[in-house]
């Protein structure tokens, strides 16, 4: 019997790229939707139906309380930005928190020079990692899972990632924030991010190449989901177009085939299957040249990305 995420990946259709310079997005489109009363947490923060706080007191580097206080469902991407509070932290995967209920979230500290608390509560940030940092916490969390350490993530790595992607645009932070050294990047992705009102109504997903690169597959559980989503995963997917650019790559435009074929990689990964930190099973892919993870539900799926490696 096929799976969830191999029934969920071959119903997926691949229209003509959206383009600009050497980023090219593919629109995938059909299969089952399973968004049907599901929030992303951006949202869900928003209208104050899930609070975001430090453990305790003192709080915990790698970890966060994640209170869903409303009566829907609502889905945590992985590379979800958590703002404030003692400093800014990433999810280090997708997570489905059920209604009223509270997960301790995993994350990553992506502000190295801050121990201090700056509001109460963290406020949802409105940009994603670059594709460097999700592929390395992708990578690093599947280690994790695989040794039974959990959804942890290698802390140091991270700062590391983010400061050399500071000094990489040279745009520093007092406290080596990754959001204060995108915020000055803003000119650079605007007309990337302008993109995603190319791509045709029903898209749920999408492959992206530069040049004819692939970087990586995205999948939400539906298009309502991506509509919202795809902003921010822009702004993280949008440099690897910059640095092309920067080092003289081609902008020659692949054809659908590739990014069919980038789907058919992602279908023929190996595989582990671990227990979610909320709901549903977190599923672990690795093959040559390709990292990733998905998360599935009894409903079906939820998010599944595989970056190129």
């Amino acid at each position: 019997m096929k799976s969830i995420l191999d029934l969920a990946l071959e119903q997926l259709d691949t229209d003509g790229p959206v383009s600009h310079g050497a980023l090219h997005l593919f629109p995938l489109t059909g299969g089952p939707h399973t968004e049907d009363g599901l929030l992303l947490l951006g949202e869900a923060m928003q209208a104050g139906i899930v609070e975001a706080v430090e453990v305790d007191d003192e709080g915990s580097v790698p970890y966060v309380r994640v209170i869903n206080k409303g009566d829907r469902s609502v889905l945590i991407l992985d590379g979800d930005e958590l703002i404030g509070a003692r400093q800014n932290r990433v999810a280090n995967s997708s997570v489905l928190l059920p209604a009223e209920t509270e997960v301790i979230l995993p994350v990553s500290c992506v502000e190295r020079g801050r121990w201090s608390r700056s509001t109460a509560a963290f406020l949802a940030g409105d940009s994603s990692p670059h594709t460097a940092l999700r592929r390395l916490n992708s990578r690093v969390v599947r280690e994790s899972l695989i040794r039974g350490r959990g959804h942890v993530g290698d802390q140091n790595a991270v700062w590391e990632e983010v400061d050399h992607f500071a000094d990489a645009y040279e745009a520093p932070s007092p406290t080596r924030a990754l959001q204060d050294s995108r915020s000055q990047l803003s000119g650079l992705t605007r007309e990337f991010l302008e993109l995603s009102e190319g791509l045709p109504s029903g898209t749920r997903g999408i492959a992206i190449f530069v040049g004819s690169r692939p970087i990586a597959v995205e999948v939400l559980p539906g298009p309502r989901c991506f509509t919202r989503a795809v902003g921010k995963l822009l702004s993280g997917y949008a440099f690897a177009a910059i640095e092309a650019g920067r080092t003289g790559v081609s902008a020659a435009t692949p054809g659908a085939a590739h990014a069919r074929t980038l789907l058919e990689a992602m279908a023929r990964a190996d595989r582990e299957e671990h227990p979610g930190v909320g709901d549903g099973r977190d599923v672990r892919l690795r093959s040559t040249g390709v990292i990733g993870h998905a998360l599935v539900t009894e409903k079906g799926l939820m998010h599944a990305v595989a970056f190129a490696d």
